[in-house]
């Protein structure tokens, strides 16, 4: 996908942002269960990372065209998965 000047420094901005926002939610977390604790490090550090690959592909000419199965394919599929970042957010 062939990108402007603006949308790739749109693109890059938000992908930064998006990693900033991983590093520091690993720094300033806190859990009582040292297992949890790490469990949620190495998943904001995945995160991270994907931001910043998506970050360096807008950097170039042009994104890689991701193909993907349409939303309506996976409301028939059945109940996903929840990650534990999910679980976490979603528990009070």
């Amino acid at each position: 996908m062939k990108l402007t000047a603006v949308e790739r420094s749109e693109i890059v901005e938000v992908a930064r942002r998006g990693a900033q926002r991983c590093q520091d939610a690993m720094t300033n977390l806190q859990f009582s269960d040292p297992k949890h604790k790490i469990e949620m490090h190495q998943e904001l550090q995945e995160i991270a990372r994907m931001w910043e690959s998506l970050a360096a592909s807008a950097s170039t000419l042009e994104l890689p065209v991701v193909k993907s199965p349409a939303f309506s394919a996976s409301e028939n599929s059945g109940p996903m998965d929840r990650s534990h970042v999910e679980r976490t957010l979603g528990e009070k």
